[in-house]
């Protein structure tokens, strides 16, 4: 009884610092800014668009590149309780409660209630998952729809029942409508048919059943993202998907080596490039815990790590963008092999506890450094320098603070310039921008174009701890700078 009530109070102990740092931790960027805007637009006009974005492959009038169904799941949020970055990213921690839920049913199925408990302590309290809880983006949704797909599927070879087959395909279909990298999901329920059944899988009538499921969801995502708009479509994806992002060995070719060292840097960045190394840590107690698998393993853990290598190699051979929380789609998986490969090593409960430690300090280092964000104020203090109704381009990130305006994203001036080649001064004019806000080092350009030298004053330098200059410190001063500059009259 005691246990149950400890639990209880670390697990509304735990809620309550989640729901305190959701929008400090990490800082509001570019990205909660671009999911939140057709979310916004959706509950406002029913379209998914992203007026900020105008004159950029179409985006004001639909955002099509973006899954449709991620950006239908926070709109609500907007809806009961209005625009901000605390709404746009609620539904992303409500989520992980989910995948943490989820993480337990499969870590019980496959080994036992001790390793599904240890499993979700460290995947709740982990860098990655806190990271990914807190942001306005498409991982943990796609980490459910990944394990659901995953749950369904176990169920389904226990129970051979045909109907939860078709559901675990049409959950991984699905998944691409949350994030591109949802196509891997299929793949991977391919490839568990093949180590579940070998050869004979291809007689298996629950595989075609699963592949119908699949091919509904794939269905479903040409429907809402090509069929009602074509040559939207092909604007979004051969503007973004093509020459923004691309895939891996577009312009060298295709060069094994050289895709597997492109894709190192993904761990490289997340476990060494971290401030002081920090994560080396958390690397080499996952590896204990790995050693432990290697000594001994059964189909469960093997099941387990085809899932985990069917991701590393799809990231290093389709996914060009190298991002290290995408890590994420595939860390449920890692824990849970870490948890049960600590039973065959020496001194596992100080291992554990090591674990559990070593993730504490971080969000101890967290509650330390950014108890005092406050987005709110950085963009209030903004606004006063900006009338309303004026039109105004500036950091991504101030969205938040100018959705009820014209707002236009500095990143449209890159995408404006490399579908139309036209200069600065061509781009203000077309846009009539009267507000530029930025911080120094994001808008050289702008400052070194006489047309904007001879036509905008600045009008205040802002300085702030978190916020401001793209988010590069200013070392002389310790602060980040936000620029207002004022059109001429």
């Amino acid at each position: 009884m005691k246990t149950k009530i400890l639990l209880a109070f670390a697990a509304v102990l735990y809620i309550a610092w989640n729901l305190f740092f959701l929008d400090k931790y990490p800082i509001i960027d570019l990205d909660d800014a671009c999911m939140a805007e057709p979310a916004w637009s959706f509950v406002n006009t029913g379209h998914f668009s992203a007026p900020s974005f105008e004159g950029s492959y179409g985006l004001e009038k639909s955002d099509i590149y973006h899954g449709r169904l991620y950006i239908a799941s926070i709109s609500p949020f907007f809806k009961l309780f209005g625009v901000g970055p605390f709404q746009a990213r609620i539904g992303s921690f409500l989520t992980g409660l989910f995948v943490l839920f989820l993480t337990y049913l499969i870590a019980k199925k496959l080994f036992s209630n001790s390793v599904a408990l240890k499993s979700i302590i460290l995947l709740s309290i982990s860098g990655l998952f806190i990271i990914c809880a807190h942001r306005a983006r498409q991982e943990m949704l796609l980490v459910l729809f990944i394990l659901l797909s995953f749950y369904l599927f176990l169920t389904s070879v226990e129970k051979k029942s045909i109907l939860l087959f078709f559901f675990a395909g049409l959950i991984a279909g699905l998944s691409a409508d949350i994030h591109l990298n949802g196509v891997i999901v299929p793949i991977m329920l391919f490839v568990l048919f093949v180590h579940e059944y070998k050869l004979r899988f291809i007689k298996e009538k629950g595989f075609w059943v699963c592949m119908a499921g699949v091919l509904t969801g794939v269905l479903w995502w040409i429907i809402t993202h090509i069929m009602l708009d074509i040559n939207l479509f092909n604007e979004q994806w051969n503007g973004f998907v093509m020459k923004e992002i691309g895939t891996p060995g577009a312009s060298s070719g295709f060069n094994l080596i050289k895709l597997c060292a492109n894709e190192l840097k993904r761990y490289i960045f997340w476990f060494w490039s971290t401030t002081a190394h920090r994560n080396m840590v958390e690397l080499v107690l996952l590896m204990i815990g790995l050693g432990g698998v290697a000594m001994k393993r059964g189909k469960n853990e093997n099941i387990l790590i085809v899932s985990i290598l069917t991701f590393v190699i799809m990231f290093t051979l389709i996914v060009s963008q190298k991002a290290p929380y995408y890590i994420f789609l595939f860390f449920p998986f890692l824990i849970i092999l870490f948890v049960k490969g600590l039973e065959n090593v020496k001194l596992s409960k100080y291992i554990f506890a090591a674990f559990v430690l070593f993730y504490i300090t971080l969000m101890f280092f967290v509650s330390m450094k950014y108890d005092d964000v406050n987005y709110s104020n950085y963009g209030h203090e903004v606004r006063n320098y900006v009338p309303p109704g004026r039109s105004v381009l500036a950091d991504t990130i101030l969205w938040f603070a100018f959705n009820d305006q014209k707002f236009y994203s500095e990143l449209s001036y890159s995408y404006y310039y490399k579908v139309t080649k036209k200069d600065v001064a061509s781009y203000l004019k077309d846009k009539n921008i009267e507000y530029v806000v930025f911080g120094r080092d994001q808008i050289e350009s702008f400052v070194d174009s006489r047309y904007f030298k001879s036509n905008y004053q600045l009008v205040t330098t802002l300085y702030d701890e978190y916020f401001g200059s793209g988010g590069m410190l200013k070392k002389d001063t310790n602060r980040y700078l936000t620029l207002v500059y004022r059109k001429k009259r």
